[in-house]
Formats: structure tokens, C-alpha cells, sequence
């Protein structure tokens, strides 16, 4: 399961927790993704600022994790040294204008990636209208279901122990009706 959050800074002494199972992730000023892992245990993924990872069992070491690094706790209480997310996907079409249905999304495949996350969102900030879709390859269809209108584009590469890297820029295009 993934959380995603954001923290903003408000001045010194500033602080933002998240408690799991079996972790405290101390959060400063801070983009960051919390996920719960299969066999037990907390991931943190550090997109902008700095995140101090902390086993609340077992151990009870903490480490740092810095902008575009992941790291983890399992359930026992062992802590891994913060480890490189994938980069950011180059998207390649569409990137503005007019995009005929028959016409799949596409960008660059990124090595290391085992699967990427596809999202559409009626919006720039890619709040209103999310739709998500999960592939192996560096295409996507049109979807069939998706209404006429201007959309924006993202794209995130996920590795083969399922961290999900930095997410691409931000595109948008328009697609007439079905």
C-alpha cells in the first residue's frame, strides 16, 4: 500500500511524524511517499527535502534519507541504507496539442524500471479526474473510457522490488470523442 504526502515547512522547530508499525519517519519540509511492505515492515521514498527513518522495533536505528533516495525498515526493526530512486521518465508524445485516439502515450524506457505508473489527471497539479494505469512497457493506449477533453500526463518508473522513482515532468494534450 502507498501513501503519498506532502509537508510543508513553517518555520523553526517545524515537525511532521508519521508513525507505522514499525517505523517513525521524521518529516522536514518534505515531498515523500510512505508505503506498508508485503512481508511486514515501512519503505520511505524521499522526492524533495529530507526524511529521518527510525525502526520503532528491534534496533531502534534511524538513518537519513535524503531528496531521491528510499530506504526501509522490515519487521523486525532492521533499517537499510538509503539506496538511489529511479529518475524521472523522459516522456516523448504527446507533450501539447491535438492527440488522435489511435495514438498511444510513449516515453523513454528507463533501465531498472520493471513496471511504470501512468497517471491522467484533469488538472496540472494532477488532483481532479486521477486515473492511474500500471504497464510493463513504455507505451499506453488511449484509454477507451477516457472522456474527450484536455488532459495531464505523468509518468513514474517502479522498480522490481517495487519502489516507485521520481516522477516525470508534467505534460498535457487533448483528445477529441470517441
Amino acid at each position: 500500500m502507498l501513501l503519498g504526502s506532502f509537508a510543508e515547512f513553517k518555520g523553526k522547530g517545524s515537525s511532521f511524524d508519521v508513525l507505522t508499525t514499525t517505523a517513525l519517519a521524521g518529516v522536514r519540509g518534505t515531498r515523500f511517499r510512505v508505503r506498508h511492505l508485503l512481508a511486514g515492515g515501512t519503505g520511505v521514498e524521499c522526492l524533495q527535502g529530507r526524511i529521518e527513518l527510525q525502526a520503532i522495533v528491534g534496533s531502534k536505528a534511524s538513518v537519513v534519507v535524503e531528496a531521491g533516495q528510499s530506504a526501509t525498515v522490515d519487521a523486525t526493526g532492521n533499517v537499510s541504507a538509503p539506496m538511489p530512486l529511479l529518475g524521472r521518465p523522459q516522456l516523448l508524445a504527446p507533450l501539447s496539442g491535438d492527440l488522435a485516439r489511435s495514438v498511444p502515450l510513449s516515453w523513454q524506457a528507463l533501465s531498472g524500471a520493471a513496471a511504470y505508473v501512468v497517471e491522467l489527471g484533469g488538472d496540472g497539479e494532477m488532483v481532479t479526474q486521477l486515473r492511474s494505469y500500471s504497464v510493463t512497457v513504455p507505451t499506453l493506449a488511449v484509454p477507451a473510457g477516457l472522456p474527450a477533453g484536455h488532459w495531464f500526463w505523468r509518468v513514474t518508473a517502479v522498480d522490481k522490488a517495487e519502489t516507485t522513482g521520481m516522477p516525470s515532468k508534467i505534460y498535457s494534450f487533448r483528445v477529441g470523442a470517441p
